[in-house]
């Protein structure tokens, strides 16, 4: 009995440690991973511009003019300044 218990509490250590480590490598680490996305009103036919914020930043994704491919992110620090 006292294996089984021990089986399921490493199992859930494990599945806390994984989602800490993909909380903590979103936005600007990588811009496909965030707490929060937030669809901006200026879509043209090719793109959707949004905002993403993660842990440590925020980035702005597929912003206009269509001759560009550049996502704009910010300083990657702790906190937001507003």
């Amino acid at each position: 009995m006292v294996h089984r218990g021990f089986h399921v509490g490493t199992f859930l250590l494990f599945v806390a440690t994984v989602l800490l480590v993909v909380s903590s490598i979103s936005s600007p680490v990588t811009t496909d991973i965030g707490l929060m996305k937030i669809t901006l009103n200026n879509a043209t036919s090719i793109r959707r511009s949004s905002v993403n914020f993660g842990t440590l930043g925020w980035c702005n994704l597929d912003v206009p003019p269509d001759n560009t491919d550049q996502d704009s992110c910010g300083p990657r620090n702790v906190g937001y300044n507003i």
